[in-house]
């Protein structure tokens, strides 16, 4: 998993604040256990000075420190079960005197035995999630609320498959790439298409099964990743890009989904960025969804030759096409309702 060093800083730091408080919850409660029953205060002197009794006992008694030992431990045993029958009669739990992780396991270090803990584990896809840039709508998109009846099973135009056919067979590539990426493989894919026919859904099973899995995913539209290559050359003089992204954070990411390739505002130094990105992503072998609106020959009016052709030679192309599930929802609401 590879989120940013900043944000695993800020999640070990959060876990380090998170500790200290129940550490400090722990002192308040034993110091009012003492001012309530000072006995406990005594009982608790007497065995923190163990330590210093044993290793007098055993240099004074010789062989006779077996002995003296054995009798410092019935008295540690005597002393204990005196504490917790006085935490008892005074109304106190037997852990009163203990601190209070959140999570026991790890006493809210994040880790057990040098292991990452499965809260750490937990915390970091939560952090995955707040960090991804997914959209809320797409946030629920998963395998399971994939509905392939949405889908027209009549024939299309001139394709040879139905949309239903073709959106099932995509589904199968998406599922594939998935396993691929949380393998730690590499998968690009082209995701071209007109609008409603399944791009943003299947973008939105890849972000979320691969966030559920503990990989790490940025999502975000082209418009506003131009704006970022700008923001970051032109500082103030340029357009404003959203403060979640980061260098840092295009970097780390398993897979970077790049939404609406060709609807953004170009400029020369934007479009040198954008293919800069794609083509280290594609060399460091960094996984990259692309999505577009635009057909192949639209694409290669767009852009220039090297870009569509950087693109051919390292994504698979995944086609959507069909009605509009948009306008057609739209309209059979309009029709149930009349």
């Amino acid at each position: 998993m590879a989120l940013t060093e900043t944000t695993m800083q800020e999640i070990l730091s959060e876990y380090a604040a998170r500790r200290q408080q129940h550490e400090t919850e722990r002192d308040l409660r034993v110091a009012d256990i003492y001012r309530q029953v000072p006995e406990i205060a005594a009982i608790d002197e007497e065995i923190q000075s163990f330590g210093l009794n044993a290793m007098k006992g055993y240099l004074q008694n010789g062989r006779d420190a077996a002995r003296s030992l054995s009798e410092l431990r019935s008295r540690y045993e005597h002393l204990t079960t005196s504490r917790a029958e006085l935490l008892r009669r005074n109304g106190y739990a037997p852990d009163a005197m203990e601190v209070h992780y959140t999570c026991p396991l790890c006493k809210d270090t994040g880790y057990v035995d040098y292991q990452k803990c499965s809260c750490l584990k937990q915390r970091i896809i939560r952090a995955a999630y707040d960090h991804s840039g997914l959209p809320n709508h797409l946030k629920k998109e998963n395998r399971q609320a994939f509905n392939p009846a949405l889908f027209s099973d009549e024939p299309y135009q001139n394709e040879v498959l139905t949309p239903r056919q073709n959106i099932l067979n995509n589904l199968k590539v998406v599922e594939d790439a998935v396993r691929q990426i949380a393998d730690g493989g590499c998968r690009n894919l082209l995701f071209t298409g007109t609008a409603g026919t399944g791009k943003s859904f299947l973008s939105g099973v890849m972000a979320n099964e691969l966030l559920a899995l503990g990989r790490t995913v940025l999502y975000v539209g082209c418009y506003d990743l131009c704006a970022y290559f700008d923001q970051e050359h032109f500082g103030d003089r340029a357009r404003k890009a959203p403060t979640s992204l980061s260098a840092e954070a295009i970097d780390a990411c398993d897979l970077l989904i790049i939404d609406d390739l060709g609807a953004e505002f170009r400029t020369s130094l934007s479009y040198t960025s954008l293919f800069h990105l794609i083509d280290q992503r594609l060399q460091n072998e960094k996984s990259t969804v692309l999505s577009t609106n635009w057909w192949i020959p639209d694409l290669r009016e767009l852009y220039d030759e090297r870009f569509v052709s950087r693109i051919l030679g390292g994504y698979t192309i995944v086609r959507f096409f069909g009605p509009d599930l948009r306008v057609t929802q739209a309209r059979a609401g309009s029709s149930s309702n009349r």
